[in-house]
């Protein structure tokens, strides 16, 4: 597994951004997140990917504070902790 990070992003941060491809496997942007929740995020991914092999995707949206983000309005949605009436995210 490759991970990127990048600090100090604070309209977006508590999210990951994550993707697989062919030749490099999966691989993840955190942009910063509570304690070491990005951390055991992407360990449980790592192993659900290494022991189902699972197939290319992405890039896929992962926002892990514990609000939903993307309103209905939104032309995006997010795979979140969290969904609430008028939330697009996917929990």
């Amino acid at each position: 597994m490759i991970i990127h990070a990048v600090d100090g992003v604070p309209p977006i941060r508590h999210t990951l951004v994550l993707w697989k491809n062919g030749s490099d496997g999966l691989q993840g942007i955190s942009l910063g997140g509570f304690e070491s929740r990005h951390e055991s995020v992407l360990a449980l991914m790592d192993q659900a990917d290494q022991e189902h092999n699972g197939p290319v995707f992405g890039p896929l949206l992962v926002h892990t504070g514990d609000r939903p983000i993307s309103t209905i309005g939104e032309s995006w949605r997010s795979y979140a902790f969290s969904t609430a009436p008028g939330y697009r995210d996917v929990p």
